[in-house]
């Protein structure tokens, strides 16, 4: 079961790697840095506000919903009432979104677009993630996400057109929370029996403010640079930051898949005592992280320029020194997941997560005001890694007391080797008399072969070859073998 969801993962990070690669580079040249500015900075606002409204439910509804999910009565009990708290913080939230877009001047001007936000918080309501993670149902995800995000691709190349404004292109991205709300409720109708029931639903209460301030501090560093250079600076400065961290931030979808899974299976595991299973779990988890992401830090410095230009323009130039500085949170977020959402939360241990990213909100906070009147986004870059480090080392602290666990400093240091091999095959490469599309696709198709094909035939880590081989086995099924 879990090679069969973790390749259900693997296929939908493909689809949200693959679908922002063809939109983006078509957006962009629309917009400019100015418009995609515009548009992620009202976005950064949207997203706090669904961050409130959700009180941490994303992560608390997988693991109460994994307790029950054998106890129809329970399963639907649990699932009523957290839908209810989400329904009633969202309206409270919406509210205090649309009031706060009255009275600041930088959001008033935008108004139109902070409706659009409030619109993709409701739809956020019946996104429903948490309940078909903690069920295991990722071939439902997958499908429909793949489903609407075509859907919403066409619609796109169909309707935005050259001198199509901000407002447009937000109101597409709403499309696709309308079209994936309305899939839910077609596909949960008649499988659950909703109960308005308030009863006991104080108990919730109070894990969901922890996972929510948690959740509120790590949004602190993960969207507050994005707010912070918008009033210290300008659009323009937004759009060349945020376009580079876009681009970061799609390989995480790949690392964060063998969360999504895993969350459910440690959560069942340390509520029953099954230390073997734990390490086991933990060490599959932390090998995929080292396996995949180290690979993708040391590729996206190497194809960092090739990448602002295919999928931003060469009016992206700045944002190339952004992804240069910022490739190596793909590890350390990586393990910061895996300590603080794959380990903490299952264990109900949120407070420990909360320490730990109210660590990394102060260094992002504080760095960000320092850094940012003086050296601009090259400050944020500074800030963001800096407060990813601090989060991620404070997670392990914690982890360590409640998880009996021990880091293979082999298989990070495996893949780190094979991975700096890239450079002098990328230089070969690029010395060849061919286009630079090509020779630039040639470095990643080639450095990713090198990489899979070196691991399966030079390491001897059980969990290494386990990664590996399902790779290469659901490789093999595509090509129909």
């Amino acid at each position: 079961m879990l090679k069969k969801n973790l390749f259900f993962n693997i296929l939908l990070s493909a689809s949200q790697f693959l679908f922002p690669l063809i939109s983006f580079p078509y957006v962009s040249r629309i917009l400019g840095p100015s418009g995609i500015g515009t548009v992620n900075f009202i976005d950064s606002f949207t997203q706090y506000f669904i961050l409130f409204a959700a009180l941490g439910i994303p992560y608390y509804g997988v693991r109460e919903i994994a307790k029950v999910k054998d106890d129809p009565s329970e399963l639907d009990k649990i699932f009523s009432q957290i839908l209810i708290i989400h329904v009633t913080s969202t309206i409270l939230f919406s509210i205090i979104y649309l009031g706060a877009a009255l009275i600041i001047p930088s959001l008033n001007e935008k108004l139109h677009l902070v409706l659009i936000g409030i619109l993709i918080m409701f739809f956020n309501i019946l996104s429903l993630e948490w309940f078909f993670q903690a069920i295991g149902n990722f071939s439902y995800i997958t499908i429909r996400t793949i489903i609407i995000k075509s859907v919403s691709l066409l619609l796109l190349f169909l309707c935005f057109k050259k001198g199509a404004s901000p407002t447009l292109y937000y109101l597409l991205t709403a499309s696709v929370f309308v079209f994936n709300g309305i899939s839910n409720l077609l596909f949960i109708k008649g499988k659950f029996k909703f109960i308005f029931n308030t009863k006991d639903i104080k108990k919730h209460f109070k894990p969901l403010v922890i996972i929510l301030s948690s959740t509120l501090a790590i949004s602190v560093y993960v969207l507050f640079d994005n707010v912070i250079l918008g009033f210290m600076k300008d659009t323009t400065t937004v759009g060349i930051y945020s376009t580079a961290v876009r681009i970061v931030k799609i390989p995480l979808v790949f690392v964060g898949a063998i969360s999504t899974i895993i969350i459910p299976q440690i959560s069942k595991a340390y509520n029953e005592q099954q230390q073997e299973v734990l390490k086991s779990l933990i060490q599959k988890s932390y090998t995929f992280i080292c396996v995949v992401s180290i690979p993708m830090c040391v590729g996206l410095y190497i194809s960092s320029e090739f990448l602002i230009y295919t999928f931003a323009g060469k009016q992206f130039i700045d944002s190339i020194m952004v992804l240069k500085l910022l490739c190596p949170i793909v590890f350390i977020i990586g393990l910061s997941n895996l300590f603080g959402i794959q380990l903490l939360t299952p264990a109900g241990k949120e407070k420990y997560l909360l320490k730990a990213v109210i660590i990394g909100m102060i260094c992002s906070f504080a760095l960000n005001l320092l850094l940012i009147p003086s050296l601009s986004f090259i400050g944020s870059c500074i800030a963001n890694i800096v407060a990813e480090i601090a989060v991620t080392l404070s997670a392990y602290i914690y982890a360590k007391k409640f998880f009996d666990f021990s880091m293979d400093f082999k298989t990070p240091l495996l893949s780190l080797i094979v991975a700096l091999l890239f450079i002098p095959i990328s230089f070969v490469i690029r010395e060849l008399h061919l286009q630079y599309i090509t020779k630039e696709c040639l470095v990643i198709a080639i450095n990713a072969i090198f990489y899979v094909m070196t691991l399966a035939i030079v390491s001897k880590n059980v969990f290494i070859k386990s990664v590996v081989g399902l790779t290469m086995k659901k490789l093999r099924l595509v090509a129909g073998e």
